[in-house]
């Protein structure tokens, strides 16, 4: 029976510097020198998550259907055996370059700002997976007709691949993927409002 493997790499944060000795300055340099969204390009924001997906078919097939033999030729709908989708992410956080600067009510409410877009952000993540494990789901699925006049299985796994290969293509190529998880982070953003996360700037 097909299967497959999700390889799930986690996600690494890394942050972007914003100037400022108040949370109202840092957030003017943010509405500057923010986070840009490429799906949503009206603002500057405080964090996006880049998430990343490749996909693999594998080096083995399957014929769930059997063989059948006809006009003297053998007819068969290979399948993957152990396609691979992988995922990754990148959350970028805007964070103040002089933290040290803040007052203490400052500080205390930066933290609070930070662990919520955080956990926002992580949402993303969490989406971004659940978008492979549905994608694998449908490389599992990809089928071809196949007839050939030969049954050696060396030569036969090789011409199987190459047309679940062209398939796979078909479905995923030309920029689908990157379509896909731009779709699937932009309705997290509109149910959410970006997580509905604010500053709240003027404590100094």
């Amino acid at each position: 029976m097909a299967n497959g493997t999700l390889t799930d790499n986690g996600y690494k944060v890394q942050n972007k510097k914003l100037k400022g000795e108040t949370l109202a300055e840092v957030d003017k340099d943010r509405r500057k020198n923010g986070c840009v969204d490429n799906n949503d390009t009206s603002q500057k924001f405080y964090a996006v998550t880049d998430v990343k997906i490749e996909l693999k078919i594998g080096s083995e097939v399957w014929y769930p259907g059997g063989m059948n033999i006809l006009s003297f030729k053998v007819h068969t709908n290979p399948q993957l055996l152990d396609p691979e989708v992988i995922v990754s992410a990148v959350i970028t956080i805007c964070v103040p370059a002089k933290l040290n600067k803040l007052s203490t009510a400052a500080k205390a409410e930066w933290k609070r700002f930070y662990t919520a877009v955080l956990k926002h952000e992580k949402e993303h993540v969490r989406d971004g997976k659940a978008l492979a494990e549905q994608m694998l789901k449908e490389m599992r699925g990809l089928s071809v007709l196949m007839k050939t006049d030969t049954v050696d299985e060396a030569k036969m796994r090789k011409e199987a691949l190459k047309l679940l290969g062209k398939e796979a293509v078909a479905k995923f190529g030309g920029g689908q993927i990157e379509k896909r998880i731009n779709a699937v982070m932009s309705k997290l953003d509109s149910v959410s409002g970006h997580g509905g996360v604010k500053l709240n700037f003027d404590i100094t």
